[in-house]
């Protein structure tokens, strides 16, 4: 072969490379869209159950939601008692216009998880409220009708409190202390003497339509109970007959603010009950001041010389011995302190401006006393 001549390239062998790599990359392709087309599938599945699952629940969160038609009507009451179900519960719901579809809303109850959170209790519900909202009332403890007396409120204290709330009307509480309930504890009171005193402090929660006169029935059998056979031995012994245990203890409920000085304050009054001196006074203001309580002033803070004077049974500056019948509800404490008193010489007692008082046996240290606490 001549030096210097060019070799020339085999065409077939060039067309030969090019196909197998045109074979080569179709068959990587052909083996990879699969891949990718599964991989494309597998990523839509939760988008599609999420769909499905939003659609299963749209009519569960329409009834849950949607709320009977508004109106102009006032809210409505429904009562829950001891003992009721959601079928008693939805039975009420319906006949108030609060609930459009019972067996969806019993439905409701059932998914939500509340069948077994139903609260006895007295609800106030307007038309217009979602189904999940009367759930939530109807399973929620704060949202119960309820009320809390507290120690030495006066009946018309009660009665405000009550129609504050909108648990009864100023004449349903009147007509309910009009009427109060058959009791042994009643039946022993004077012929002129009221409820006062006798509907004992205390948390109470209203399954009744009528909530003024649940309450008196259930404030006077919850005094009854408390007073046990030995706090009613323990107001004989003192000389007293329970109502007038009741009456002082009112009084001392009205002047002791610490809880440690009640025995004490009872051990004075009682030991000015005792002596035969001048018939001497009980001289408690706060008997005056329930004499002269006016609507927002049932206790009026400072007394004028012309309210210490004030012919007023109550008055206890003028007539001597214990009122005619308690001046507010006293609590247990109170009652125990009637019953068990502290065993003390003291006639006197000032108040030193804390909350504490001075205490004396003679009118001499007594004086001594105002001087330090009240004439300073």
């Amino acid at each position: 072969m001549p030096c210097g001549h060019a070799i020339t390239a085999d065409p077939t062998v060039s067309h030969q490379s090019t196909w197998l790599v045109t074979i080569r990359y179709m068959s990587r392709n052909l083996y990879r869209q699969p891949a990718r087309t599964r991989q494309r599938s597998t990523g839509n599945w939760p988008v599609f159950w999420a769909v499905m699952a939003v659609l299963a629940a749209a009519p569960f969160l329409y009834l849950y939601f949607d709320p009977t038609p508004p109106s102009d009507t006032s809210a409505a009451t429904v009562v829950v008692r001891e003992g009721d179900g959601w079928n008693e519960a939805t039975e009420q719901l319906e006949q108030k216009g609060l609930v459009r579809r019972p067996l969806s809303f019993k439905a409701i109850v059932l998914l939500s998880g509340a069948r077994a959170r139903l609260m006895p209790g007295r609800y106030s519900l307007r038309p217009g409220t979602s189904s999940r909202d009367i759930i939530a009332a109807l399973t929620g403890s704060e949202a119960q009708s309820s009320i809390t007396i507290p120690e030495g409120y006066r009946l018309e204290q009660i009665g405000e409190k009550l129609v504050e709330q909108g648990l009864a009307t100023r004449q349903e509480w009147e007509s309910a202390l009009r009427t109060p309930p058959e009791s042994p504890l009643l039946a022993a009171r004077p012929d002129s003497a009221g409820l006062e005193g006798y509907i004992y402090p205390d948390n109470y929660r209203f399954t009744e339509a009528n909530a003024a006169e649940q309450l008196v029935r259930e404030g006077v059998r919850n005094l009854e109970e408390r007073l046990t056979p030995d706090l009613r031995a323990g107001i004989r012994s003192q000389g007293l007959t329970l109502h007038e245990g009741l009456t002082l203890a009112s009084i001392v409920e009205r002047e002791a603010q610490a809880p440690q000085e009640r025995p004490i304050i009872a051990s004075v009054f009682l030991n000015r009950l005792a002596t035969d001196e001048t018939q001497r006074r009980l001289q408690a203001d706060p008997t005056v001041q329930y004499g002269v309580g006016t609507p927002g002033e049932w206790w009026k803070r400072r007394l004028s010389r012309t309210d210490l004077r004030v012919a007023s049974p109550y008055n206890t500056y003028v007539n001597p011995g214990l009122p005619p019948s308690p001046i507010a509800n006293p609590g247990i404490a109170a009652i125990k302190a009637v019953a068990s008193p502290a065993r003390t010489q003291y006639l006197y007692f000032v108040a030193k401006g804390d909350g504490s008082h001075a205490f004396a046996a003679t009118l001499e240290e007594h004086n001594r006393n105002v001087q330090d606490y009240v004439d300073r």
